[in-house]
């Protein structure tokens, strides 16, 4: 969503964890092309490029069109299953 560089990815800033984490969601659900569904949740160390007051520019770490928690992660723990929908 930022341009030409498909592996920069604009998150918000609710989804980073430290400035640094992000919680991947594993798709489980037997259609992936469903928009909700259940998931397990893995920290990734994500590098961040520009960051404002509401959206931060990761430029390693998450690729387009992958699932992440968007608030709420500092309440999840390596592992746990979640439901989600977007």
């Amino acid at each position: 969503k930022t341009g030409n560089n498909s592996q920069v990815v604009k998150i918000p800033i609710s989804a980073l964890i430290d400035g640094q984490i992000v919680f991947k969601i594993i798709n489980d659900s037997e259609n992936k092309q469903k928009r909700s569904g259940t998931g397990v949740v893995h920290e990734v160390k994500v590098t961040t490029g520009k960051i404002d007051e509401s959206s931060a520019l990761i430029t390693d770490g998450l690729r387009e069109g992958d699932l992440y928690v968007v608030s709420g992660a500092h309440l999840l723990t390596r592992g746990q299953k979640v439901r989600f929908a977007y």
